[in-house]
């Protein structure tokens, strides 16, 4: 059976702690995920290689430092995926306009570009939206209903939920139980 071909997969790296002088390069490298583009790597290296092996700094002005665990554990990876995403947001939109490719193939591009760059308070609002027209009209699945809106599997949707109630655009409700906190 022939293997699906991937519609959008990149990479993009940023340098860190300091975005002049790294000394990381961070790349967070992206595939389609169950119809999703989705992180599915992360190379952090304070070094590039050039001709013939040579290993060099990764910044200009950077320096070579070694790995620790301590570095990996204290890497932002929401940050460093953020912010690359962005650079993965552009370049699909540059290849969705090339007409040497097919139009389908533009569409796709498109498509998955428009997913990627939902951005997340925005998300948020939307979710919290969906959830209270859900609830209101009596649907006994909100959370289902804003996976079907926003395109992403339940258990994401219900960690939007739960995010959007903490940060106060949804009331708390009981454990486990939908709902508005009573209102309906």
């Amino acid at each position: 059976m022939a293997q699906k071909r991937q519609v959008l997969a990149g990479k993009g790296t940023s340098l860190w702690p300091d975005p002049f002088a790294g000394p990381w390069a961070v790349t967070v490298h992206y595939a389609e995920v169950d119809g999703r583009v989705e992180p599915v790597g992360l190379d952090v290296r304070s070094f590039r290689e050039v001709d013939g092996g040579a290993v060099r700094p990764a910044a200009p002005r950077g320096r070579l430092a070694p790995i620790t665990a301590t570095v990996v554990r204290s890497l932002p990876t929401a940050a460093l995926v953020r912010a690359t995403r962005r650079f993965l947001v552009e370049s699909a939109r540059k290849e969705a306009k090339s007409e040497k490719r097919p139009a389908a193939q533009r569409r796709a591009l498109t498509t998955a570009a428009d997913r990627l760059d939902v951005p997340e308070g925005d998300e948020l609002t939307r979710a919290a939206a969906v959830y209270r027209q859900a609830w209101r009209s009596g649907d006994p699945a909100p959370t289902r209903a804003v996976a079907e809106a926003l395109g992403v599997g339940r258990n994401v949707a219900a960690k939007r939920v739960a995010r959007c109630r903490r940060l106060g655009l949804l009331p708390p409700t009981e454990r486990r139980r939908a709902g508005l906190g009573g209102a309906r």
